[in-house]
C-alpha cells in the first residue's frame, strides 16, 4: 500500500456514502491513539452540513492506521487529528493535527487508570518502543 493509495481510498469511501448529488465538499475527521481509531463524516450540501454516519469498513481503518505509523515513523511529524477533505472533481487536502491539549487529557487519563489499577499499562504510541 502506498500514501497514496490510502489518500484514493478515502476518497473513494467518502464520495460512495455522499446522499446527495449536489454535494459542495466532503471531510473525514479523525482521531487515532494508541490502540484507539475514532473516524467522522460530514458532507456540505446545499448550504448545510449532512452527517456521513456509517460504518468505517476494516479495511479503510487498517488504511488509515497504517498511515499514521509510516507518516509519523520514529517520532517525526506527530498528529493524533487529522481531516482528509474531497470535492467534487475529486482534488482532496489532508490536514494533520496534533492536539496537545486532547494529548494530556488522554495522558492524563492513563496516568489515573494506572494508578486505580497496577495491573494496567497504558498504550504506548510506536515510536515510544
Amino acid at each position: 500500500m502506498t500514501v497514496n493509495e490510502v489518500y484514493n481510498r478515502l476518497g473513494s469511501f467518502l464520495i460512495d456514502i455522499i446522499p446527495d448529488s449536489q454535494w459542495k465538499k466532503a471531510e473525514l475527521n479523525i482521531e487515532i491513539q494508541p490502540g484507539m481509531l475514532g473516524m467522522s463524516g460530514g458532507c456540505f450540501c446545499k448550504g448545510q452540513v449532512i452527517s456521513l454516519r456509517t460504518r468505517y469498513d476494516d479495511e479503510l481503518k487498517s488504511a488509515v492506521k497504517w498511515l499514521h505509523q509510516i507518516t509519523t515513523e520514529g517520532g517525526s511529524n506527530k498528529w493524533n487529528k487529522a481531516v482528509f477533505t474531497i470535492t467534487p472533481d475529486k482534488k482532496f487536502d489532508m490536514e494533520f493535527i496534533w492536539d496537545q491539549e486532547w494529548q494530556t487529557e488522554v495522558d492524563e487519563n492513563n496516568r489515573r487508570a494506572e494508578l486505580d489499577d497496577p495491573n494496567y499499562k497504558a498504550p504506548k504510541w510506536h515510536w515510544e518502543g
